[in-house]
């Protein structure tokens, strides 16, 4: 339960980008929306098994862009990967790190990332609102918790080495390069935004009906 943990501090942020079969013949998120539009229900988005990040991630694109499109459950991200190199699916989303080595062998392609700034290791990969696609902020996150009832004065002592951490310019650099965008900030400020993404993403659930035993 919510209840049952202490915020400490957000550690990053981890867009997600929005990838395509190597064929696909869109290069841009307004080619692939021209597809869409003339045959939606033949679009079709992988996702990595029943309630990851990337199913729910690919049922708000839905969502958001047209609720024909089709989406293909998978049992994990290697065999989505596996029929999206094989032009057996169209779409799939994931993180930078398992990206970067399919695009650079050009596996895959890629039309955007989900996050609101460009990804520091692809500049050159426009955000979904930079693409034409808007209200769609679709980034994953982590970060750091403890027990209920952990004294403020250790909450604080956590919170000020963490962000001190965040805020080096080698562990940023790093971090980066990963995909990862650092988020320092306050304990409290990480608690509310808790709140706000149980929120958004409870209604993309359950208007999805997307259940782990699916």
């Amino acid at each position: 339960e919510r209840t049952d943990f202490q915020t400490i501090a957000m550690i990053g942020n981890n867009p997600y980008l929005m990838v395509a079969r190597p064929d696909l013949p869109a290069n841009s998120y307004q080619q692939l929306l021209a597809l869409i539009k003339a045959q939606p229900e033949k679009i079709t988005i992988g996702t990595a098994g029943s309630g990851s990040g990337q199913h729910i991630m690919a049922a708000a694109f839905i969502k958001t862009v047209d609720p024909r499109i089709t989406l293909v459950p998978y049992r994990g991200a290697q065999a989505a990967y596996q029929d999206l190199m094989g032009g057996r699916i169209d779409l799939f989303l994931d993180a930078w790190p398992t990206v970067r080595p399919l695009l650079e062998g050009k596996r895959i392609k890629v039309l955007f990332t989900t996050a609101p700034a460009r990804l520091a290791g692809a500049p050159d990969v426009p955000t979904a609102s930079e693409a034409g696609l808007t209200g769609y902020d679709s980034t994953g996150w982590f970060g750091v918790v403890a027990p209920a009832g952990t004294p403020p004065a250790i909450v604080a002592r956590l919170n000020a080495e963490i962000n001190a951490a965040l805020n080096d310019e080698a562990i940023k650099t790093s971090m980066r390069n990963l995909g990862v965008e650092p988020a320092p900030g306050r304990a409290d400020a990480f608690d509310a935004y808790i709140k706000s993404e149980t929120t958004k993403w409870g209604k993309v659930i359950k208007q999805a009906n997307i259940r782990l035993d699916q």
